[in-house]
């Protein structure tokens, strides 16, 4: 009964207190493993990491939210202003920000090698993170990539032959209303009508149910017959969207890493993603196979302009998908592992097998 009428924020800090209280007893788990690496994994843009050889952070919330609660970044795990929009949300919040804060910086400091899914998300971390810790800690500081393990394979020529749908995520933001986001949605089928305006990923919950609602009463109520949506579909079905779009719109500013521009981006689609996520900064393509859009809240013209060049022109080349493709493969993900745990090893005498992993 107490989680069902807790709001939002509530749930958040509730489930942070939940992980500082686990927290002890994870430590005590690693100090009786101490004959064998530990990996920690950050998951949730909320927990605080464990110290240990290797600990990936998913991204350095409280870091932020201490120095400066009101970086756009923060909306990449949608969290944002909601945190400092007032008084009372302020006191309420704040404690609990110094603590995990103050933990977090304790257990990085003990760490052999801190990862991060992306540069742009340790382009956050250093950007925050105070010059007396960032010296102490700099040479432990390496970019890992997620494996998209799931990636389409097949020959792709770069032609726009059979490529007319321009695919979009469903529920982008939580802070752009279902009203708002359907309205972009419609505006972009409007512009272009010789197109198929798809729309995929998952809408399962109550609020995701809302975003998908919208968008069908308002592309019914205009008449646009260009708007399908399909959502919760299987990975199959998903692939061959990718492998008939022609322009992937990602309307998600901020976000740490993003697996499905670059899902599209290696079916050989052509993307239009923000310019600070972590695709943007690690994938090092021009226009027109990426275009960059740097304003949020939205501009619907730059999206549209965006749209049209990348719409107009061919896509991304064969050879520059395969090359992709390596960079986010599973065998580069283990040769960038082993190479760290490698460096950890070195740097502690040979104190294990560097190919552990």
């Amino acid at each position: 009964i107490f989680l069902r009428n807790m709001t939002p924020l509530s749930e958040t800090i509730y489930s942070s207190l939940e992980d500082i209280i686990l927290f002890g007893d994870v430590k005590r788990y690693l100090a009786v493993k101490q004959d064998k690496p530990a990996i920690t994994v950050n998951t949730k843009f909320n927990e605080v990491p464990v110290a240990a050889d290797l600990c990936f952070i998913h991204y350095p919330t409280y870091i932020v939210l201490k120095k400066n609660p009101r970086d756009p970044s923060l909306l990449g795990p949608v969290l944002g202003k909601n945190y400092m929009s007032s008084t009372p949300l302020r006191m309420y919040i704040t404690p609990l920000i110094n603590l995990c804060y103050s933990l977090m910086i304790r257990e990085l400091t003990k760490c052999k090698a801190i990862l991060f899914n992306s540069s742009f998300t340790m382009h956050i971390f250093m950007m925050y993170t105070d010059s007396a810790i960032l010296r102490e800690i700099k040479k432990s500081l390496y970019v890992v990539h997620p494996p998209l393990i799931n990636a389409v394979r097949g020959v792709h020529d770069g032609s726009n032959r059979n490529r007319k749908y321009i695919t979009l995520r469903v529920k982008p933001l939580a802070s752009l209303s279902p009203e708002t986001w359907s309205r972009f949605v419609a505006e972009i089928a409007k512009n272009f009508k010789e197109a198929t305006v798809v729309v995929i990923g998952f809408a399962k919950t109550q609020t995701e149910m809302l975003y998908k609602a919208h968008l069908q009463k308002l592309a019914r109520n205009l008449g646009l017959n260009n708007v399908k949506i399909l959502v919760n579909v299987s990975e199959d079905i998903k692939n061959l969207i990718f492998r008939r779009t022609k322009v992937y719109v990602h309307l998600i500013p901020y976000e740490h890493f993003g697996i499905m521009p670059l899902e599209a981006l290696l079916s050989g689609a052509n993307i239009v993603i923000h310019k600070m996520s972590g695709i943007s900064f690690d994938v090092h393509l021009q226009e027109p196979f990426i275009i960059r859009y740097s304003k949020y809240p939205f501009d619907l013209e730059e999206l549209l302009n965006a749209i049209s060049l990348s719409y107009n022109s061919e896509n991304i080349p064969s050879e520059l998908i395969q090359k992709i493709r390596w960079q986010y493969s599973f065998d580069s993900f283990k040769e960038t592992i082993n190479r760290i745990m490698e460096n950890v090893s070195n740097n502690n005498q040979g104190a294990y097998n560097a190919q552990y992993c």
